[in-house]
């Protein structure tokens, strides 16, 4: 998500305590909600918990940095929104996601069809471009 790779000058690179406020109070700041983003009494809560026993997390040495740089989603275990468990066990309790990756694929397959002939032109016109480079 950040730009580290592209970014040779490591000094360049965004912290993890930068990353972390980008994420929780910088985010809750552009949302216009000064409430969001931090812990507090009273505030809105969201949790989610992570299996750390995945290779992902070992060694665990530094958690905010493995959460932030290593973390892809798939150790996530359980997810609380306001309260509420909305995934547990790494599966959604209330939301039934195959007609919803159903959908995304019939999407993806009329976007592909009707994308068919500017996919061919984009094609021929790299092909020329490399045969006269």
């Amino acid at each position: 998500i950040l730009p580290r790779p592209s970014e040779p000058d490591r000094k360049r690179w965004p912290s993890v305590s930068q990353a972390l406020s980008m994420g929780t109070a910088a985010g809750g700041r552009a949302l216009l909600d000064p409430s969001l983003g931090h812990i507090a009494a009273g505030a809105p809560a969201d949790c989610v918990l992570y299996d750390l026993n995945h290779p992902t997390w070992t060694p665990l040495n530094n958690e905010a940095a493995q959460l932030l740089f290593s973390e892809s989603g798939s150790t996530v275990t359980t997810v609380l929104v306001g309260g509420r468990v909305v995934v547990d066990a790494g599966r959604f309790v209330d939301l039934d996601i195959e007609p919803i990756l159903r959908e995304a694929r019939g999407v993806l397959r009329s976007t592909r069809q009707r994308n068919s002939s500017l996919s061919r032109a984009v094609q021929r016109i790299t092909n020329d471009l490399l045969q006269h480079a």
